[in-house]
């Protein structure tokens, strides 16, 4: 059988989705997604961005390139030491979220569970 990659350009253009794909939807699930995160682990989170800016401001006096700086490695060591954990790995992803914060970069992760995938760098940038 011989596939046919012919298809009507200008029906294509006006499509928003192609098959059962929607980024808007996607979008809209992860935000939501995220939401559940965050709500279920509200004092954890709050407590977290608390220990990430005290990071980020105990680099400032640091080298250029870290100044200012924390990654989520830098959480889970603190963690780790005071035994504290989130209801669910995913919340690790919302501590960084919001104006406060901007990535700068990407370093390899050195927790063996995240099999050495590269993370963000964010640096603190305070109120909006």
């Amino acid at each position: 059988m011989q596939l046919s990659l012919a298809f009507d350009r200008q029906q294509l253009m006006q499509q928003k989705t192609i098959g059962p794909f929607d980024g808007a939807a996607g979008m809209r699930r992860k935000r939501r997604g995220q939401a559940v995160v965050a709500g279920n682990n509200r004092e954890w989170t709050l407590h977290m961005r608390n220990v990430a800016e005290a990071i980020a401001c105990l680099r400032c006096e640091a080298r250029a390139e870290v100044a200012g700086t924390a990654t989520s490695d830098d959480l889970r060591r603190y963690a780790e030491a005071y035994g504290m954990q989130p209801t669910t790995e995913k919340a690790w992803g919302g501590i960084f979220r919001g104006p406060h914060w901007v990535a700068v970069g990407r370093v390899r992760s050195i927790y063996k569970s995240n099999n050495a995938r590269m993370i963000r760098v964010w640096r603190y940038v305070g109120a909006p």
